[in-house]
């Protein structure tokens, strides 16, 4: 099994194109996922296309969960917990928190279609999720957003988005 996060994610970026048809496929081990157990202290970044990132399934009882934790880093660093400019990317199943200084978001998707959050807490951030222009056609759901300084949500002239059934 590979040891970060961000050895996986650099695999998947770097890998085939992904397709609707052969998609990626990350599921992640219940754990924590932070500077202070192994991870690189630079921005998680998924650039390539057609990827689910998924933690323990929540309907399995005691399956745990699956925290990427951005205690110590900063904005000269991991700044986002993760930044999705590729398409149709899944984040589910996920705690994102502790990315709390000035400017650094939990979820940030840049210029990203077709992304789904689903099933995730995004708390403790300076803000939990945020929307650049020209992340169209998006869905939040299912999701707690709390505790987050600055934004719980912020949506930058994206288009087509559903947001339904998160607590925020």
């Amino acid at each position: 099994p590979w040891k970060t996060l961000h050895y996986a994610i650099d695999r998947i970026n770097n890998g085939a194109t992904g397709t609707s048809a052969l998609p990626y496929a990350l599921i992640m081990a219940a754990g924590t996922y932070s500077i202070d157990n192994g991870e690189s202290a630079a921005t998680l970044i998924v650039s390539q296309s057609n990827v689910a990132i998924i933690g323990p399934d929540h309907h399995t009882i005691g399956a745990g969960t699956a925290i990427i934790d951005g205690t110590g880093t900063s904005t000269d660093d991991w700044v986002y917990g993760i930044n999705t400019t590729g398409s149709n990317i899944t984040i589910k199943d996920l705690s994102i928190k502790n990315f709390s200084a000035t400017g650094q978001h939990g979820i940030y998707m840049s210029a990203s279609t077709g992304t789904e959050v689903n099933y995730c807490k995004i708390s403790n951030n300076d803000t939990g999720i945020e929307l650049a222009a020209g992340s169209n056609t998006f869905k939040i759901q299912f999701c707690e957003i709390y505790e987050n300084a600055t934004d719980g949500l912020n949506v930058l002239s994206s288009t087509d988005g559903e947001i339904y059934r998160n607590t925020i």
